[in-house]
């Protein structure tokens, strides 16, 4: 497990810690769900049939977790992964890790408050894997709108098209039975996301919020990154680059390293 979460420096990898934590969870919710039955999942999550699941202070960290459907999880990693990986080149990946629970923790209380007051005749659960995610996604876009990502088969496209065609499949097929609260309650994630963004840039005095600035002005295709002198740690990276190039060949390269490649190349023209 230390292996998997920290890198060859010993630096902790946050994106791959919301990797982790997601299918921890998803196995916790899962079998939850086969121990107890249906009630079993509902335990975990934020829901109009239990009124008091705001008061129930586990199911604010727990709901974002619950998911007992295998193409769900899937899905959602790999959307992670996608736009977690660009957003943690412009910021850092601790800024994404962080993103991720400020937006489950304020979409948790905010949809429990919501469900406190609507009509018991149909079933309103949060998805909260995908509210966090629509956070990310939105900053991503926007600090990067023409940034292009590489997908296989397909080639490279623009980081604005995957965060439209994202949303658009999470906001129109929605799981709940009721699509128009689901959809309020994701378009939440979009001000939320940007709230974030706004306190960690004014260096709000607490310890959680503090990340690397980001320059004046949006991003646009990484290009108006300011230059900064390279750290230890990105020219060791760089070296073990260019050693695997040098063995293997560029196609051996995975995304992450290209992309690093790419932005460190950028950086110090």
């Amino acid at each position: 497990m230390q292996k998997l979460i920290r890198d060859e420096y010993g630096n902790i990898k946050w994106l791959y810690v919301l990797f982790v934590i997601n299918v921890v969870g998803f196995i916790v919710s899962f079998f939850t769900s086969i121990i107890l039955k249906d009630n079993g999942a509902l335990n975990l999550t934020i829901h109009n049939l239990d009124k008091y699941s705001i008061f129930k202070i586990w199911k604010i960290f727990t709901y974002s977790l619950a998911d007992i459907y295998v193409p769900s999880l899937i899905g959602n990693l790999l959307w992670l992964w996608i736009f977690g990986s660009v957003l943690s080149l412009l910021k850092t990946d601790q800024f994404v890790f962080k993103l991720y629970i400020f937006a489950s923790i304020a979409i948790g209380i905010i949809g429990g408050i919501i469900c406190y007051f609507v009509n018991d005749s149909y079933l309103i659960q949060l998805v909260g894997f995908t509210s966090a995610l629509i956070a990310i996604t939105t900053i991503c876009v926007y600090l990067a709108p023409n940034y292009k990502f590489p997908l296989m088969l397909i080639g490279d496209i623009p980081i604005w098209i995957l965060g439209v065609v994202f949303l658009l499949l999470r906001i129109f097929f929605s799981p709940s039975a009721d699509a128009l609260f689901m959809m309020l309650i994701y378009l939440l994630a979009i001000p939320i996301g940007f709230l974030f963004l706004y306190l960690s840039e004014k260096n709000v005095p607490f310890n959680f919020w503090k990340s690397k600035p980001k320059p004046k002005g949006k991003l646009v295709a990484l290009k108006t990154q300011q230059t900064k002198p390279t750290s230890t740690n990105d020219e060791k990276q760089l070296n073990t680059i260019l050693e695997k190039i040098s063995a293997s060949g560029i196609e051996s390269l995975s995304s992450a390293e290209k992309l690093f490649l790419e932005n460190y190349t950028k950086k110090n023209k």
